[in-house]
């Protein structure tokens, strides 16, 4: 199974694609330089590239206060 990770720079992310590796499964980790989940556009984009049969969202938007 193909499975697109996003925040793959976090430990969290880190850790599930070794563990989808261990269990025979293609990975493929996005994060923000490769994809910024606020533009839907590049969104789409990354996902309709990747043609994943799964993703698994793990990456956090940093919000800041004015």
């Amino acid at each position: 199974m193909k499975v697109l990770v996003t925040g793959v720079k976090g430990q969290l992310g880190f850790d599930v694609v070794n563990e989808l590796k261990k269990r025979g499964h293609t990975p493929i980790g996005v994060d923000v330089d490769d994809m910024d989940i606020t533009d839907a556009v590049a969104v789409e984009k990354v996902i309709t590239d990747a043609a994943p049969d799964a993703v698994i969202h793990l990456s956090l938007i940093h919000i800041s206060e004015p």
